[in-house]
């Protein structure tokens, strides 16, 4: 958007009008005067270019926004367009221009210009609004007044001009909700209502006391409530006291449990003694800790040396304390090293077998390495016979290709040699003739030769006798190319060897890496053999004294267990008789628990008897009751409506009356606010002496249906004699129509926004000549 900004106060400077309701043809209007008045007769476009102001500002009419029209319906019939240019002008003269097009069936498109540069092409209407600062409601409250509004505050009724000046101060909607607010239907339905609980009343049975049989059901409910909790506070103590009877029961069973593991644990205990009385260690308990540990080492060295995982770790994680445990683990290592020196001697004997092969193999390969080198140096000289003629005449591709030229050139010299033959034949035989004839035809060219061409052709002949270089030239190649056709035959012939020679160098190549390859592995099996013996040893010897160690260790080991079981058993029969003391089983205890729990159930079974008889006379009461069911629940129903219904009277009668204690406070404001300019702009426009000052007060007026309704009522104070006479009913037509512009004007001046402008529909009706010079 430009930098230049607007100020308030913008003015209409011209207004163009194309298509728009009456307007069929572009009309232009300029407004050079602080008033404009639009003069015509009926139909002539007077109200169309107040609409066409309103269009300009907001893109559509009061009309077409509360949906009484189409914005189609406001193009010509003979149009299918709208046009409206407005241009506005604010106090320093910056201009805004605003563009409306609208066509049959389109939405409107706005272009808008401020000092002709375009605004913003996402202008909207917000901003247009705020620019103004109005929207089209306070724009037909403030600024636009049309002329039904203004005859109803001059000639309409007391109502109507009420709510014509509410909505011009912008409070219409109170009096709305105040007069829609449903009072007389909540007070029709409350009367119905009661009518309906007297009409249920009568009904009932004559001496009929609906009270006191309440009162008799409501004293079998309480009664019968009394023994049912009874009944549940007894049923109560029943499961408390079964609780604790299967409690102590199951305590019974425990105790019974716990002796019989305590006879079972000091048998344990008698045949742990006796075993022990028979076994006479060989060593102490130390020294077989000392000789377990020191087997448990050189057995982790040994597995791993044959990564034998799972043992492995078994062997390291053992305390050194638990000696079975460890015992175990060893006699088990042994039985797995057992196995292991098996399949050791089994790989040795693998690998003797095949170092052996691998030892056959190369000293075959050994003796084809000889005989290949033999062979290689026979072909040798071969090699440097090749080189050599390679260096004199080159590669025997280079070869062949000289002989390829030699030879189109020795074709070349012989058709040459050829043709100087042809041409002596053909001379000696032209001379022969003109010497015998004296004239002859050129065989050639055809032309008549004579006698004098005579010395001509015999010398030519004589020139083509004399050129025996190309004899020798011919011969010196014929001489080469013989040459060259020998070493071509000589160098196919040793290259077939020199192939040959390459195919034994390849071989004994290959032979080499073959040699070199069984060698290593003949050397890597002497290594694993090796290798495969020291385990072997070392395995054996670990067995071997193991298993010695581990029988004279055994017996110890088997007291020591058998010790640590006594010790553990002895611990538990402590441990048992301490449970025995702590299980709390009591068999008094348990025979009082069974009286109480059969005293509770003959008091059980008291109470459901009692509550059986109070069953069944509640059940005779509401069969009673039951006759008039229907009609006590409508009953109950109809007044619990009466009571919903007062409670939302008195309710809405309060926010009724805040309505109207707003209205009148608001009311008041606007008055304070306008009454004083009001005077100012009346004593300018009328031109008379007979009124002076002018008051808007709110009265209380009946209506023809019996409701008060406020109303405001406008005084003229009489200068003759002080006295504030009522406008309507005093004062002339004119009189009260210059009254009804003061206010217009007032209220226009006091309202925030920055239109310059006051847009009124036929306003001088019933003014004279002299309040129009004043205006």
């Amino acid at each position: 958007m430009s930098k230049v900004s607007l100020e308030g106060d913008l003015r209409i400077l011209s207004l163009e009008i194309e298509g728009f309701r009456v307007f069929n043809t572009p009309q232009r209007f300029t407004f050079n005067s602080d008033i404009v008045v639009f003069l015509g007769p009926i139909g002539s476009g007077k109200t169309s270019i107040l609409k066409a102001i309103e269009f300009g500002l907001f893109g559509t009419t009061s009309e077409v926004a509360d949906k009484r029209l189409k914005s189609d319906d406001l193009i010509n019939d003979f149009r299918d367009r709208i046009k409206v240019v407005l241009m506005l002008v604010d106090p320093k003269g910056n201009k805004l221009k605003i563009l409306r097009l609208k066509r049959r069936g389109k939405r409107v498109r706005t272009k808008a210009y401020l000092n002709g540069t375009p605004l913003a092409s996402h202008l909207t209407e917000d901003k247009l609004t705020k620019l103004f600062g109005l929207g089209m409601d306070e724009f037909s409250r403030q600024v636009y007044i049309k002329w039904d509004v203004l005859q109803d505050i001059i000639s309409g009724s007391p109502i109507k001009r009420s709510k014509a000046l509410d909505r011009l101060f912008g409070i219409e909607i109170l009096e709305e909700l105040y007069a829609y607010t449903p009072l007389r239907i909540i007070e029709e339905r409350i009367l119905e209502s009661e009518e309906e609980l007297r009409e249920l009343a009568r009904k009932l049975p004559v001496g009929f006391d609906l009270e006191d049989f309440l009162e008799e059901k409501e004293l079998i409910i309480r009664n019968l409530e009394h023994f049912k909790r009874k009944l549940a506070n007894i049923r109560k103590l029943i499961t408390e006291l079964e609780s604790e009877l299967l409690k102590q029961q199951k305590l019974k069973e425990e105790y019974e449990k716990l002796l019989q593991e305590k006879t079972l644990l000091t048998s344990m205990y008698e045949g742990l003694r006796k075993d022990l009385e028979g076994v006479a260690p060989l060593v102490s308990v130390l020294e077989a800790e000392y000789e377990l540990n020191r087997l448990r080492k050189e057995a982790i060295e040994i597995l791993k040396i044959l990564l034998v995982r799972r043992e492995l770790e078994l062997l390291e994680k053992v305390s050194d304390k638990d000696l079975r445990t460890l015992f175990e683990l060893l006699k088990s290592t042994v039985r797995l090293l057992e196995v292991r020196l098996e399949e050791i001697d089994k790989e040795i004997s693998r690998v003797s077998k095949e170092i052996l092969t691998y030892h056959n193999l190369l000293t075959k390969i050994k003796s084809d390495i000889g005989d290949l080198n033999e062979r290689i140096g026979g072909l040798e000289p071969y090699r440097a016979e090749y080189e050599e003629l390679v260096s004199r005449y080159g590669a025997l591709e280079s070869i062949r290709k000289n002989i390829s030229e030699m030879e189109l050139k020795l074709a070349e010299l012989q058709n040459i040699r050829r043709e100087r033959r042809e041409a002596l034949d053909l001379l000696k035989a032209l001379i022969g003739r003109l010497s015998r004839e004296g004239v002859a035809t050129c065989p050639v060219c055809g032309r008549q030769l004579g006698k004098g061409d005579l010395e001509g052709l015999k010398g030519l002949m004589k020139k083509v006798s004399e050129r025996s270089e190309i004899l020798k030239e011919l011969m010196d190649y014929e001489a080469k190319l013989q040459d060259l056709k020998r070493v071509e035959e000589r160098m196919g012939y040793l290259e077939s060897k020199l192939t040959e020679l390459l195919e034994l160098e390849s071989e004994l190549s290959t032979l080499r890496e073959e040699a070199e390859r069984l060698e290593s592995l003949w050397r890597r099996g002497e290594e694993l053999l090796n290798e495969l013996k020291m385990k072997h040893s070392k395995i054996q010897s670990f067995i071997k004294n193991s298993k010695k160690a581990l029988e004279r260790i055994e017996p110890t080991i088997f007291r020591y267990e058998k010790a640590k079981e006594m010790e553990k058993v002895e611990s538990q029969l402590k441990e048992l008789e301490k449970r025995i003391e702590n299980l709390g089983f009591k068999p008094d205890w348990l025979k009082e628990v069974e009286r109480k729990l059969n005293e509770l159930r003959r008091e059980e079974a008291v109470s459901l008897v009692e509550i059986k008889h109070l069953e069944k006379k509640r059940k005779n009461v509401e069969e009673t009751l039951e006759k008039y069911r229907e009609v006590f629940s409508r009953m109950e129903e109809v007044k619990r409506r009466i009571d919903s219904y007062k409670r939302l009277y008195e309710k809405i009668r309060a926010v009724k009356y805040s309505f109207r204690a707003i209205q009148g406070d608001l009311r008041k404001r606007m008055l304070s606010k306008v009454t004083e300019r009001m005077n100012q702009i009346f004593r300018q426009l009328y031109a008379h002496p007979d009124y002076n000052e002018l008051c808007v007060r709110v009265v209380k007026m009946g209506t023809e249906e019996g409701i008060v309704r406020s109303v405001y009522e406008i005084y003229a104070k009489r200068t003759i004699d002080g006295a504030w006479v009522p406008v309507y009913s005093k004062l002339s037509d004119g009189q009260k129509t210059i009254i009804a512009l003061a206010l217009l004007l007032a209220l226009h001046e006091l309202s925030a926004h920055n239109l310059g402008m006051l847009i009124l529909d036929e306003p001088l009706l019933n003014i004279d000549e002299e309040c129009r010079a004043a205006w």
